[in-house]
């Protein structure tokens, strides 16, 4: 049984799934490709800011204290679980990375697009909409 289903956007690509990823697409044109994967991982307490100083890391950003991560985190809820969001943009590199990190039983879920900058920016609301249609299986 499926433990999470989702409405992908028509204008995705469904990408190869890795060994840990539940879904993996891509999103764009030519030059201006981005790639968005959905995976859980084991929860663990304090998983938050060290998974997003590792998003960070991957686009050239320098680790930020749990303090500042929680200042730049807005709620976002997956079928009735409160998640995080995280908007990093890196002007020097021009990329960008949306991340949503949703707790549910034992497990976080990772929602995750990066690409280019200009990208990101015109594809936030369909991620957006892409996280919130998240549905947990009972």
């Amino acid at each position: 049984p499926k433990e999470l289903t989702f409405q992908a956007p028509k204008s995705w690509t469904r990408q190869p799934k890795g060994p840990l990823l539940t879904a993996a697409f891509e999103a764009g044109e030519g030059e201006q490709r981005g790639k968005i994967s959905v995976m859980p991982l084991p929860q663990r307490a304090d998983n938050f800011a060290p998974n997003v100083n590792r998003w960070r890391f991957q686009i050239g950003l320098d680790e930020q204290t749990p303090e500042q991560i929680q200042k730049a985190t807005q709620a976002l809820r997956v079928d009735g679980q409160p998640g995080k969001l995280v908007d990093l943009d890196n002007p020097e590199t021009k990329t960008r990375i949306l991340g949503v990190i949703v707790p549910k039983g034992d497990q976080d879920w990772f929602f995750k697009m990066m690409g280019p900058a200009e990208l990101v920016e015109k594809e936030s609301k369909v991620f957006r909409e892409f996280v919130q249609s998240g549905k947990f299986a009972p």
